[in-house]
């Protein structure tokens, strides 16, 4: 994985501050609407995975 091989430190900075954090809203996004419209077990799922 290139992960395990290292990060520069642009690339760490971008995962730590802007993409894993968007990942986890868009995650906490979807599992509202899911539960919004009664889809609880995906809302749990995507909740769980935020």
């Amino acid at each position: 994985m290139l992960v395990e091989a290292g990060l520069e430190p642009w690339q760490r900075n971008h995962l730590s501050y802007f993409a894993i954090r968007v990942g986890a809203r868009r995650l906490a996004d979807a599992a509202a609407c899911l539960a919004a419209v009664g889809e609880s077990a995906g809302a749990e799922i995507a909740d769980r995975q935020a």
